[in-house]
């Protein structure tokens, strides 16, 4: 009998050797390989994957914009559900620039009418030929004065409220609704429209209000660069009580988001301090109290004085194509001007 061979197991083979994988590409060898690998597109494919970074960027700025936009049309919308207008800025008093307008106006306008008839029509028999034509081009001068002085009152904008589009026909009137109904037929009616108050030269007559949509007025800078009071004012109705501002001001303070930065908190912790300072000066030296308010009181008549011949403080708005002024160095805006910054146009050079 032969022998039986046995075989053992076969040894494993080895492992194949590995291969580092490449290293990658930069960024700008990475994007021409991109538009080189396209097969058959030609050059207009290729240059469109070339911008293609710059096309993503272009519309994460669109996105911010639209973010922006819909935060504003998310605001309208919150004052357009109000069961009542809402007051967005009120002007301080011109009490002193209309008086000094009005008396420096009337006093040119006296003195133009007394010398074109006494002295350019009448002439006294003893004059030179020339003194007559030289007080005619005086008179010009002053009428001209005049007119500046008595005119520097008209089309400042007293008041600004938010009226809900609803309450357009209620509130109104006819023409305003009629207006209002036009809007709503559009493909993006607006929630709520501006009432705007111009006062007009006289004070004593009743002043003209407009009725426009927020995208027909346009600032050319924001408000809150000025520092108007309001900041702790709640979106209130104008004319319910104290209780229900108060209310309100819980409510709205209890949900709403802080719009405000650390350096705006620290402005606001700042304010309150000085004015507890100014109290606790007063109470204390309360014998020279009448001198000082004299003096304040003084101060607030020569600024009146002084605006009626310089025409300071006054920022050119333009309502539906047409300009008015606005008061800046004073008065009341909803959150320091920020309400109505988030409303209307701003940033429109004239």
């Amino acid at each position: 009998m032969g022998k039986s061979s046995k075989r053992g197991p076969s040894p494993p083979l080895p492992p194949p050797p590995s291969r580092a994988p490449p290293p990658p590409p930069p960024p700008s060898q990475a994007v021409a390989t991109r538009v080189t690998a396209l097969p058959h597109t030609g050059a207009a494919a290729a240059a469109a994957a070339a911008h293609a970074l710059p096309r993503a960027a272009t519309s994460a700025t669109a996105a911010s914009a639209a973010s922006a936009g819909g935060a504003a049309r998310s605001f309208a919308d919150q004052l357009g559900r109000r069961a009542a207008p809402t007051r967005l800025y009120e002007a301080p008093s011109h009490f002193w620039f209309r008086a000094s307008g009005i008396a420096a106006g009337a006093f040119c306008i006296g003195y133009t009418v007394v010398n074109y008839w006494s002295i350019y029509l009448r002439p006294p028999p003893d004059l030179a030929w020339w003194v007559p034509h030289a007080f005619g081009l005086i008179c010009v001068v002053m009428a001209a004065l005049g007119g500046y002085f008595v005119l520097g009152g008209a089309r400042i904008i007293r008041v600004i409220r938010a009226v809900p589009a609803a309450q357009m026909a209620s509130l109104a009137g006819a023409k305003p609704a009629a207006k209002a109904a036009v809007a709503a037929a559009a493909p993006s009616p607006p929630p709520l429209f501006l009432e705007i108050e111009i006062g007009r030269v006289f004070p004593f007559l009743s002043p003209r209000k407009l009725y426009v949509p927020p995208s027909a007025v346009a600032l050319p800078f924001r408000l809150t660069e000025f520092g108007l009071n309001g900041e702790t004012a709640a979106v209130a109705a104008p004319g319910t009580g104290a209780a229900a501002a108060a209310s309100a001001a819980t409510a709205t303070a209890a949900t709403a988001v802080p719009a405000t930065g650390y350096e705006r908190v620290l402005a606001r912790r700042a304010d309150e301090e000085r004015r507890e300072k100014a109290r606790e000066y007063e109470m204390t030296h309360l014998m020279t109290a009448p001198f000082r308010h004299a003096w304040m009181g003084a101060g607030v008549a020569w600024r009146g004085i002084r605006r009626a011949f310089s025409r300071e403080g006054f920022a050119r708005v333009e309502v539906d194509g047409r300009y008015y002024k606005l008061d800046v160095t004073g008065g009341w805006a909803l959150e320091n001007g920020r309400a109505l910054d988030r409303l209307v146009t701003v940033g429109k050079s004239f």
